[in-house]
């Protein structure tokens, strides 16, 4: 689905596929995680995997606090501000995330 037809409230969890440019991948994914509170952009993807993209300010999160998010609305009209501007708002793709569904055997 596309970030920019997303209605609902970005869960911790969630990631964003983005078109990437150097330092990047061809694309690059970024988690939505949350810390004491704070909500961040986490690479998940290629070579800067595990390092922090950005930092989000507390006006992110939902005005009722509620369902460790990110305010949809909110990301939309800040995404050149906060989001990753080298992918225009709307080629993002959002994937949530799924339990997972086997192991893999040695």
């Amino acid at each position: 689905m596309k970030l920019i037809d997303l209605n609902k409230n970005i869960e911790r969890g969630a990631i964003l596929r983005c078109k990437g440019k150097y330092p990047y991948e061809d694309y690059v994914d970024f988690m939505v995680i949350e810390q004491q509170k704070q909500y961040s952009l986490l690479v998940a993807s290629g070579y800067k995997a595990g390092l922090t993209f950005v930092h989000l300010p507390q006006e992110s999160i939902p005005k009722d606090n509620e369902g460790y998010a990110i305010d949809i609305e909110w990301l939309k009209l800040n995404w050149n501000k906060w989001g990753y501007i080298d992918c225009p708002i709307d080629e993002v793709h959002i994937i949530y995330k799924d339990p997972p569904n086997h192991f893999y055997d040695s």
